[in-house]
């Protein structure tokens, strides 16, 4: 989307998103990228989530999994992701 050559950080997401977060990464991204555009969180997450997996960073980002379980648990508690 971005058109980009970048590779993905090191280590969890939770040791890199503090002095850099998610949207700081993915806005450089773009602009670094070929896409010639900024970044839109609101249309571009819709068009990111689209392409990839959501359960690959579910399972890499912890916080993220909590965060999705505690949504399903407000649904369902017997759907919860293990």
């Amino acid at each position: 989307m971005a058109k980009h050559n970048l590779s993905a950080p090191s280590g969890s997401p939770e040791t890199v998103n503090h002095q850099n977060p998610p949207s700081y990464r993915i806005k450089e991204i773009f602009r670094l990228g070929k896409c010639k555009r900024d970044y839109n969180k609101l249309s571009d997450a819709k068009a990111i989530l689209k392409k990839n997996e959501l359960m690959t960073a579910i399972q890499a980002c912890p916080e993220l999994k909590m965060f999705v379980n505690r949504i399903i648990s407000l649904c369902n508690a017997e759907k919860l992701i293990p």
